[in-house]
């Protein structure tokens, strides 16, 4: 999905390609993380909610969080603002960890590969949650 980035709120922090997804990360209103999934069209997931199965069985962090689209682009994401994260990188007084663009990128990935192989169930994707 092309982001409108022309409010202040969101800022593009990095863009990747992941088992034929593309995946972006998303800095909102100078604070937390989000990270984003691109499904095409003709995807088994195509125009599914977050809560749907099967979706509500991935596994990412926080769970996913947004689901949307427009024409032939369908988007899935999770946020990194739940309990127990920061909302800046030197963290809080109550110990919540922030969640950096590395991690948000490792998360995108597994995240990524977990599509896939729902798309493509026949197929093996080896999530970087495997990966030392």
């Amino acid at each position: 999905m092309k982001w409108d980035l022309g409010d202040e709120n969101a800022a593009l922090i990095r863009e990747f390609d992941r088992a034929g997804y593309h995946c972006t990360i998303l800095q909102i209103c100078g604070r937390h993380l989000c990270g984003y999934v691109d499904i095409p069209r003709g995807n088994a997931l195509f125009g599914r909610y977050y809560d749907d199965e099967p979706l509500c069985e991935i596994s990412v962090h926080g769970g996913l969080t947004y689901a949307d689209g427009t024409g032939d682009v369908w988007t899935l994401g999770f946020d990194c603002a739940h309990s127990g994260d920061a909302d800046k990188p030197e963290g809080d007084e109550w110990g919540n960890v922030y969640r950096d663009a590395d991690y948000v990128e490792r998360e995108l990935r597994s995240l990524a590969d977990q599509i896939a192989a729902i798309d493509h169930p026949s197929v093996e994707f080896k999530s970087v949650r495997t990966l030392k």
